[in-house]
């Protein structure tokens, strides 16, 4: 029983009841079910030579479709049982409507009405006052995120180039989700070893960096200005290095799901350079790149954040958890093979891209076994079990 309820009188618990429960675990297992069945979905139907499977419905479904229901099932509070089914129902009708009719009118409907429902449910905690003026940058940017994806369906020609900015609005959110969630957990690892993380959020490396995917937004909202976004890309590449070294997450030995957390968000820096320098000759064409940003930031992050949040909340250690090593090894080397795929040509290529999508698979498919069996708030598994 949760800390809220205990001790209070029966009305106050019954009042509470009604207010609704968090949709989290519903919205991270959807969204894993769907990263896993989405991408080699696309591949064959790409190999069927079907129309549906062009490259911004691949884009479109992985950013809109899988990670925005891990952004919902992040804030999304407690809500009543109808806006939950709502919410549901239109991100389900828009998954469907994207097989059926990609951007068409269902489509883009269902897709707007998820994104405006995560808002109107969201908004009120966005937006009540950070106690640091830097934490005032996740309002704007949530609602940002939400508006891009709502307009996305409906701007055919801008598509392309609205799916730019949301990988750049993504990359901010990961900066913003690394500072609190990688610098608190490295500054524990510090703690145990009677040491001091002085270098946690880094405030003014954050700040810059904010700054510099806004401008890189920007300049990927205005297709003349493609040179100067690889510019930007390469400085943000920079600044996400600069702050990854200064945690030195390298010493904490013995905690993996702390290093797999630093591996993600290397990943950060790591595709942010790719995207830069696919302008070179004997590299990576921009499609292939930016799998640095969308397989190995998001995807390495986001699976492990879920996993680890959920864990927590049932009582579980993710540092005991045998599946969620596996969810970050697998997701690991789907990135490491989607790059490679990019540099490889012929049946080499088809035969990398197979493997790297069946690593996507398993650890999409791992991550929903770790969360369906993971136990309930009120029946947690003693310390020592082993997940």
């Amino acid at each position: 029983m949760s800390r809220a309820l205990q001790g209070v009188r029966p009305e106050r618990a019954r009042s509470k009841s009604a207010e609704g429960k968090r949709p989290q675990r519903a919205l991270f297992i959807a969204a894993a079910l769907f990263g896993g069945v989405s991408v080699p979905a696309w591949l064959i139907l790409r190999q069927l030579g079907s129309r549906i499977a062009s490259a911004d419905w691949h884009g479109h479904e992985l950013l809109f479709g899988y990670a925005l229901a891990v952004v919902g099932g992040f804030l999304t509070g407690p809500v009543s049982r109808p806006v939950t089914v709502g919410l549901g129902l239109a991100w389900l009708s828009a998954r469907i409507a994207a097989l059926i009719a990609p951007f068409g009118v269902v489509h883009a409907a269902a897709s707007a009405t998820f994104a405006a429902g995560l808002v109107a449910t969201a908004a009120p905690k966005l937006f009540r006052g950070p106690s640091q003026p830097r934490n005032c940058v996740l309002g704007p940017l949530v609602v940002s995120l939400l508006m891009t994806a709502a307009i996305a369906p409906f701007a055919t020609a801008l598509r392309p180039r609205l799916l730019l900015v949301a990988l750049d609005l993504y990359a901010m959110l990961l900066t913003f989700m690394g500072g609190r969630l990688i610098a608190a957990a490295a500054a524990g690892a510090f703690y145990r070893r009677g040491q001091q993380l002085s270098e946690r959020v880094q405030p003014r490396i954050e700040v810059a960096l904010f700054a510099t995917f806004a401008v890189l937004a920007m300049c990927d909202l205005v297709a003349a200005a493609a040179q100067v976004a690889n510019w930007v890309a390469l400085i943000g590449a920079v600044l996400s290095l600069a702050r990854w070294m200064r945690w030195r997450l390298w010493t904490c030995f013995g905690t993996w799901n702390l290093a797999a957390l630093g591996v993600g968000y290397l990943w950060l820096a790591v595709g942010l350079a790719l995207r830069a320098s696919h302008a070179l000759p004997v590299w990576l064409v921009p499609s292939d790149a930016l799998h640095g940003l969308t397989i190995g930031a998001i995807g390495a992050l986001t699976l492990l954040v879920m996993g680890r949040i959920r864990a927590m909340t049932s009582g579980v250690d993710p540092e005991r958890s045998r599946r969620l090593l596996a969810v970050a090894f697998l997701v690991n080397v789907a990135a490491v093979l989607r790059l490679a795929a990019g540099l490889s040509r012929g049946e080499l290529r088809v035969n990398l891209l197979q493997v790297a999508g069946a690593a996507w698979v398993g650890a999409c498919a791992t991550l929903v076994w770790f969360l369906l069996a993971l136990p309930s708030a009120q029946r947690r598994r003693p310390a020592g079990g082993r997940w």
